[in-house]
């Protein structure tokens, strides 16, 4: 009971404050996170991800492509140095795989790289993810959200028939005992009435030798039948 309690009372924080849990995407940490951690070494996961939703959202940074001039990634050249932008921010030939972020083939590499804007227009993603990642993020969260409200709906239900089954039980038991208890009275109250009834009967009972007749009374009848 207190576990689904407790349960409960996250799963309304969950839904009222995600931010008290830090289930909340904020663009400024995310920038700075990106900024820090792209291309470093025991970052790969991160890097992954960020190459992944820049190549399914068809975007680059989270606020725009200009966050990779003073990153770590391009000021410590972290990848090659031609590269101004990671290859993922580039329009691909083959975008409709699914391991395009994994082995990026941009369209024109060269002209996705060039610094003039006129140049790599066309050739390259300026639109943040900030966007897509927030509805992406939102969906989910609505999911997990749904998930958790069925967990603990049958969680409640199955608390509530437990209950219910004991309560069950309780009575049959209860119901048990009492009809139990009146088998075993019913035969002392009968031999009690037996013994009361017999109390009363008198102790000079007639009985069939009462009315037996004797030989003398036979005999006289006969003499007075003959008379």
């Amino acid at each position: 009971m207190i576990v689904l309690v407790g349960e409960c009372a996250i799963y309304v924080i969950a839904w009222a404050w995600p931010n008290c849990l830090g289930l909340e995407v904020n663009p400024e940490d995310l920038t700075r996170s990106l900024q820090k951690n792209y291309g470093n070494t025991g970052q790969e996961q991160f890097t992954s991800a960020i190459d992944l939703a820049q190549t399914l959202f068809n975007c680059c940074g989270v606020e725009s492509a200009n966050e990779y001039d003073t990153s770590l990634w391009r000021l410590q050249a972290l990848g090659r140095p031609s590269l101004a932008i990671p290859l993922t921010c580039c329009k691909l030939e083959n975008y409709n795989t699914s391991k395009a972020y994994l082995n990026p083939v941009p369209t024109n590499a060269t002209l996705c790289q060039a610094l003039e804007p006129n140049r790599h227009e066309g050739y390259r993603h300026l639109e943040g993810c900030n966007d897509h990642i927030q509805q992406w993020y939102r969906q989910h969260y609505l999911i997990f959200l749904g998930i958790g409200l069925v967990a603990v709906l049958v969680e409640f239900l199955v608390l509530l028939s437990t209950i219910l089954t004991c309560t069950r039980i309780y009575k049959h038991n209860q119901d048990v005992k009492e009809n139990s208890k009146n088998v075993r009275t019913e035969p002392k109250t009968g031999i009690t009435s037996m013994q009361s009834f017999q109390r009363r009967t008198p102790t000079a009972a007639y009985s069939n030798d009462t009315y037996a007749m004797t030989n003398s009374f036979r005999q006289n009848y006969k003499l007075v039948d003959r008379v």
